[in-house]
């Protein structure tokens, strides 16, 4: 039976210094999982910037199962400078 797998990760998966993440290697023996990731990031805020809410890291995890994207960015990670 097909399954969808969300993978939260933090924003350091977006760095942009280090190569692309591949899905866990023992997916390629689960042909029934649909593998997803969802990167928390952050807000640029006029001063600065800042982590998501509570409220944002929840509400956006909910946004990327309804979309059902193959990867889906919570927030921003650019410019990767700002980062907190």
């Amino acid at each position: 039976m097909p399954c969808r797998l969300f993978h939260v990760r933090g924003s350091a998966a977006a760095n942009p210094a280090e190569e692309a993440k591949q899905p866990p290697a023992w997916l390629e023996d689960c042909p029934h999982v649909r593998y997803r990731q969802v990167i928390l990031g952050f807000v640029v805020e006029p001063w600065g910037s800042r982590w998501l809410t509570h409220e944002g890291i929840s509400g956006g995890v909910l946004t990327a199962v309804q979309n059902d994207a193959a990867c889906y960015i919570v927030g921003t990670v650019e410019p990767w400078s700002m980062r907190s």
